[in-house]
């Protein structure tokens, strides 16, 4: 085999990987080590400076990074990178891709401007090119997701819909995800038997595909209707069940949501011993992450419960932990978009200066052009003086005679 059968070999085996791993994103597989994998393929795509691989592998483990290990900074870290990649190939499948991507990242991260603008550019790409049903799909129930997230209900529903009339063309991976996302808005127009049929359907598909991130989701889900029509000892029911599934994958962020539910039911059924239990074990997981914005909606709503339990001073203690978070959310944001101006500044500067740069390089140009042009003047008039001083060669020839050999 020659070096570059070789080469093409090796880069078939990083894409076979790559794209295993993009493809379950949707219905993960239990016995499959995406990451060891991912970081397999990422190694061996460095070690012959496959760019396309590298860029696949970052926007996988960017998600895995997300979804598995909540590191969110890391993750966009990833994603970041890989969108520079495939901008550079000008890949404009994998960079609408990647933008979706960022969407989700930013979506759950409750940046809803990002997510948005991300979804949007994303998405462009799928409304012309028809050529991927399975990753249109993707993209339909991304941006019906960030729509549902924003309570633009109808814009939701219209990609929703959209998303399963493709689903059809492929193997239907994202189809439960979108019935789950379908039940969401019927829960919240008062459509609870609507709500609970999308969700049914849902959690077979998902059982049937061993999702098991995409049934704790449906559980939650229809938790949730129950929960909206006061039933609270069923609602309580799946979202324990979902909380279950959760913790036994480790998807901590999750779990947290799922706490944050369960406290806020007991909360509504007056059960306000339980609903603080839920909401400490809440705290304890968002301050292990790191997560400052859930620890804002943990510690609102702690301070709430301890009013009910009229324990007013521990209610302020929790009110005094909120202003302290908000304080250092604010002053974070602050800090950033500090960074970013110098950033920004600095890149002015540093145009401005390639600017002036050529400017100045522009000017040498033109002075050396004069110059050279004003030399060639001086020659050429020097010349004509010359010839119009000196004899002519036939006159030359007649007073000087040639030498005889």
């Amino acid at each position: 085999m020659s070096e570059a059968d070789n080469l093409d070999l090796i880069k078939r085996q990083i894409d076979s990987i790559n794209f295993h791993i993009w493809e379950i994103r949707s219905v993960p597989e239990e016995n499959f080590d995406a990451f060891s994998k991912g970081f397999d393929a990422l190694d061996k795509a460095k070690k012959i400076n496959y760019a396309f691989g590298i860029a696949l592998c970052n926007l996988n483990l960017g998600m895995g990074n997300f979804v598995i290990k909540n590191d969110i900074k890391l993750a966009l870290k990833n994603v970041n990178e890989a969108l520079e990649i495939f901008k550079s190939l000008n890949d404009s499948k994998w960079i609408a891709n990647t933008h979706l991507t960022l969407a989700i990242i930013h979506n759950t991260s409750a940046n809803p401007e990002l997510a948005l603008y991300n979804g949007l550019r994303g998405y462009n790409y799928f409304e012309n090119n028809t050529d991927n049903s399975h990753d249109r799909t993707m993209a339909n129930y991304i941006l019906g997701t960030v729509y549902k997230d924003l309570k633009k209900y109808d814009e939701a529903e219209k990609f929703y819909q959209l998303g399963l009339s493709d689903s059809e063309l492929n193997n239907g991976a994202w189809t439960g995800r979108i019935y789950n996302g379908l039940s969401n808005i019927y829960l919240h127009q008062e459509k609870y038997n609507l709500a609970i049929e999308s969700c049914e359907k849902a959690l077979i598909l998902l059982k049937s595909q061993k999702n098991k991130m995409g049934e704790a989701r449906s559980l939650m889900d229809i938790g949730s209707i129950y929960k909206k029509q006061k039933k609270y000892d069923i609602a309580l029911n799946y979202f324990f069940e979902g909380l279950k599934i959760r913790e036994s994958l480790h998807l901590d962020q999750f779990s947290l949501n799922s706490l944050l539910e369960i406290s806020e039911t007991y909360f509504e059924f007056e059960k306000y011993e339980e609903a603080l239990e839920q909401n400490k074990l809440a705290e304890q997981v968002a301050l292990k992450l790191k997560l400052d914005k859930k620890l804002k909606v943990v510690y609102n709503f702690q301070a709430n419960i301890f009013k009910k339990l009229k324990r007013y001073e521990l209610a302020v203690e929790s009110y005094e932990k909120l202003v302290k978070i908000s304080n250092e959310i604010h002053q974070k944001e602050l800090d950033s978009k500090i960074v970013n101006l110098n950033t920004d500044l600095i890149k002015e500067k540093e145009a401005e200066i390639e600017r002036l740069k050529n400017v100045e390089l522009k000017l040498a140009y033109e002075l050396i052009e004069e110059k050279n042009k004003n030399i060639l003047e001086s020659i050429r008039y020097a010349s004509r003086i010359q010839n119009a001083l000196l004899p002519s060669e036939s006159y030359i020839e007649k007073k000087i005679p040639a030498k005889k050999k």
